[in-house]
């Protein structure tokens, strides 16, 4: 399982994404996603059947503060 976002703060696109086992096929999963900015950047947090994933970290899309 890869997960993920890009950003192209500074002009260029840049790939943040962590990699997962995935889980068994053929079956239902219950899958969380949360996309939070913070004065720091940004963070994208991933549950897969309730367990969490290893937090994506990266840059701003843009500005911040925004002007």
């Amino acid at each position: 399982l890869r997960y993920g976002y890009s950003t192209n703060a500074t002009g260029a696109w840049v790939k943040n994404y962590k990699e997962a086992t995935l889980p068994a096929l053929n079956e239902k999963h219950a899958l969380s996603m949360h996309y939070r900015a913070t004065f720091a950047g940004v963070v994208m947090d991933v549950s897969v059947d309730g367990e969490a994933q290893p937090a994506v970290t990266g840059t701003h899309p843009r500005r911040w503060p925004p002007v």
